[in-house]
This record gives structure tokens, sequence and C-alpha cells, in this order.
């Protein structure tokens, strides 16, 4: 679900030619599969797919995927 979030936030930043943004999240795993760092899950590959040729269709903008951990005390 949160792959699907961030291919659909990165939509509508295209469609309203937003060329600078951040996506935070705290999906390790869907993290990973963006950044290259392990291998595509088989029914994720094309919502992958989609979202890396959303990054690459901004003219300028920083991108930054990052895993967002909150830590509780004992």
């Amino acid at each position: 679900m949160e792959l699907l979030a961030i291919r659909h936030a990165l939509s509508e930043c295209s469609h309203f030619h937003l060329t600078e943004l951040i996506v935070e999240s705290d999906s390790q795993k869907g993290i990973s599969m963006l950044n290259g760092r392990v291998t595509v899950d088989s029914d994720l590959e094309g919502i992958v797919f989609d979202i890396q040729q959303l990054v690459a269709s901004l003219s300028r903008g920083v991108i930054m995927f990052e895993i967002t951990l909150e830590l509780t005390g004992s």
C-alpha cells in the first residue's frame, strides 16, 4: 500500500508540475526496492517502474527516500 501511495503522490505532483519533492516512508522494504538495494517483488514491479519513471520525469527535483523510525522507550 505504501508504494501505491507514493506512486499516486508523485503522479499528482507531476500533474501540477511540482519539481521539488521529499518523500518519506516507514516502509523499509519498499524504500529498499526503490533504491535498488533489494530485489523487487514480482507483483510490485509495475508500481516500482512507474515510480522510477515519475522520478525521472521531474525536470529539476530532489527526491529523498527515507526510512522514518519511531523509537519508544520502555
